[in-house]
């Protein structure tokens, strides 16, 4: 590792840091995993806009990626067009397919659920999943730092929250699609993982907490103080969680 360092020109010191602060992400999100019940073996289509983002963060290989589609574990390779409703992979050839944030309409939503249906295996599963807007906007800093800009009259943007209130046709839409034993329950994901607070509050103004990019830069630098002092002390790395929507269905052998 410290080779890898002269070369790229990142310090050993740099790289501890993103060392941990990656473990510390895929802890967190290995405890989701264990608590859904998904096996770390097998073939993954993970789909929607943070695609590559969860990917990265997922304690699976990434085999291949395009915008918005990335496939994991043994998963097959991707073609330069794949889409989420258009995959382009073989039927019946993948072990599990997660979707998040995949659609903007009912329309859409169903086109989703119906080529994850396409691509999964017999006894396979699929996962989708929302922003859980209620649950931004009705939590405390002391449960998610977010609340500081949710509980205070923050507003995720339009489209988030078509998506959102599109979700409340998943089970139905996985059901049209033929799955079976659906369930939905909320569920807190995580984000991202941060050695520091200045980190963080870089991460925040970047967009890292949906409806941010509305706010004018002195109420973003008004937001930021505050969560530095919220923060301040706060033990590292941090772990930012998202509240999130899920939805399952298993497509019968």
């Amino acid at each position: 590792m410290v080779q890898h360092s002269a070369v790229s020109g990142i310090p050993p010191s740099t790289l501890c840091v993103m060392f941990t602060t990656e473990v510390a992400l895929r802890t967190a999100w290995d405890d989701v995993l264990d608590e859904l019940g998904v096996a770390r073996q097998g073939s993954v289509v993970l789909g929607g806009p943070l695609a590559e983002r969860f990917g990265a963060a997922l304690p699976f290989t990434i085999v291949d990626e395009v915008s918005g589609l990335v496939s994991l574990g043994d998963g097959p390779a991707l073609e330069a067009d794949s889409t989420v409703v258009a995959s382009g992979l073989d039927a019946a050839s993948v072990d599990a397919v997660v979707m998040v944030d995949a659609w903007r309409t009912h329309h859409e939503l169903d086109a989703v659920t119906a080529e994850a249906r396409r691509i999964v295996r017999p006894g396979g599963k699929v996962w989708l999943a929302s922003l859980n807007i209620e649950g931004l906007e009705n939590a405390t800093p002391s449960v998610r730092p977010s609340a500081l800009f949710y509980a205070r009259g923050g507003a995720v943007s339009p489209v988030v929250e078509s998506r959102n209130e599109v979700f409340a046709s998943t089970e139905l839409s996985l059901l049209r699609a033929g799955f079976r034993s659906m369930e939905t329950w909320p569920m807190d994901l995580p984000v991202a993982a941060f050695d520091d607070v200045e980190s963080y509050v870089d991460a925040v103004g970047a967009g890292m907490w949906p409806g941010i990019e509305a706010l004018e830069p002195t109420q973003v630098q008004q937001l930021s103080a505050e969560i530095r002092s919220f923060l301040s002390g706060a033990a590292t790395p941090i772990v930012d969680h998202q509240p999130w929507l899920l939805a399952s269905g298993l497509k019968p052998s």
